[in-house]
């Protein structure tokens, strides 16, 4: 009988002494991304579609026109229509098929995206013509300096044209007046005028955010998703800043871990990103249209692969920081 108490004490001590399972390892989203490569050389451009109810203007027109302006230009007819040369760009003016994201002036939605009166919209939509103006800068011109000459051509078209200005790279139609008012208050750089920051709200009240335009410095578009109601605005914010701040970096991509004061934030390739998230999660399928170098999404350098608690306290940092 005291043999088998021992045998039994024996196994119930070995039980005991079993270690316990270990708990699978915990992937952050910084194994996910690659090594930083400088970002390419690229020319910064700027490619306008002008909805005009007239035809192209004679040269002598635009130049005198440009010059009001105080752009100096060399203008000249090409077996396709125009070239126009500024200081340290060269823009070329053609005829154009219609393109298929002009708002429809029967949709409010969409005349509200572009701040549209429904008078302009319904101008705009029965605009009888379409061009096409692409500005490429030459290898000496800062990024920032091309915006004010490109746009001074688009600016001054637009007006020969009786036309509108739909900037391609940002998805955007301006409304005549806002364009001007705003290229009368800041003749230079405007970083709302190049990049644009669009939002989009699901039905459990989160939001994605992401930005247009950065095709036109060679820099990637950058995503924040999904951001709570609350703090839709601090990170608006905080991506049109960034978006700005990128176009002077010589490494930008998919693995770049930038410091935004006493916060740090990796640039992680969205689909990747994405990919980590659980179904249905706000913002996780949206497809964004239009030109671009890559899609970046700005996330914890130390979040856990699908936590969605770390990801929201991250952004409460990022959005006091």
């Amino acid at each position: 009988m005291r043999i088998l108490a021992i045998v039994i004490g024996a196994h119930l001590t070995a039980c005991g002494a079993a270690p316990p399972p270990k708990p699978p390892p915990k992937i952050v989203l910084r194994t996910l991304a690659p090594q930083v490569s400088p970002a390419p050389a690229n020319l910064p451009f700027l490619r306008y579609a002008i909805l005009a109810n007239r035809g192209i203007p004679d040269v002598s027109d635009i130049e005198n026109r440009l010059g009001r302006k105080g752009a100096v230009a060399d203008v000249g007819e090409t077996a396709r229509g125009m070239e126009i040369a500024l200081a340290g760009v060269v823009c070329e003016l053609t005829s154009s098929p219609r393109p298929d994201d002009v708002p429809k002036s029967i949709l409010p939605a969409e005349l509200t995206e572009h701040e549209l009166s429904d008078d302009e919209g319904k101008a705009l939509a029965g605009a009888k013509r379409a061009f096409l103006l692409e500005c490429k800068a030459d290898e000496e011109l800062p990024p920032r300096n091309l915006p004010p000459e490109g746009e001074v051509a688009a600016e001054a078209l637009a007006e020969l044209m009786d036309g509108w200005i739909g900037d391609q790279l940002t998805g955007r139609y301006w409304p005549r007046g806002k364009w001007r008012a705003s290229r009368k208050a800041n003749k230079r750089y405007e970083s709302e005028r190049s990049i644009r920051v669009i939002t989009e709200r699901y039905n459990d009240g989160n939001y994605w955010i992401g930005t247009r335009g950065m095709k036109a410095f060679g820099r990637p578009d950058l995503e924040i998703f999904p951001v709570p109601d609350g703090r839709m605005e601090a990170m608006y914010v905080q991506l049109r800043v960034l978006a700005d701040l990128l176009i002077d970096e010589t490494s930008v991509g998919s693995g770049t871990v930038i410091s935004l004061g006493p916060v740090e934030a990796l640039l992680l390739e969205r689909d990747a990103y994405a990919n980590t998230l659980p179904a249905g999660t706000s913002g996780r399928d949206r497809q964004t249209p239009g030109p671009s170098t890559a899609r970046l999404a700005l996330v914890d350098p130390k979040g856990e692969i699908g936590n969605l608690g770390q990801h929201l306290a991250f952004l409460r940092r990022l959005a006091v920081r």
